[in-house]
């Protein structure tokens, strides 16, 4: 065993070991202003149209892409919207250009 002489020396040595290894470990490379992850729309509609796909898979495709439910949630309920928005441009068009004919 260990005498404990041995073992009082041993700390003051120990502990210049553990901070001369802490000083030559690498600082992790960490950013000094966090950036938020931005999605193109062709990535969002290819996320989408795989969990319309498959909604029983939707927890694995969030996982393998790194995403959140609310993403989902979020980008579906935009979908939603621009289809709308769309149809109100087709039907007021079609509704200008009935107006022009008539008058």
């Amino acid at each position: 065993m260990v005498q404990q002489a041995e073992m009082e020396g041993a700390a003051p040595v120990f502990a210049e070991r553990v901070r001369e290894l802490r000083s030559e470990v690498a600082d992790p490379q960490v950013v000094e202003k966090a950036r938020r992850r931005r999605f193109g729309a062709s990535y969002r509609l290819k996320i989408l149209e795989a969990v319309d796909r498959n909604p029983q898979r939707s927890g694995a495709h969030l996982r393998r892409e790194g995403l959140y439910s609310s993403h989902l949630g979020a980008w579906s309920k935009q979908r939603d919207e621009e289809a709308l928005k769309a149809l109100d441009k087709e039907r007021n068009s079609s509704l200008l250009g009935f107006l022009r004919s008539v008058l």
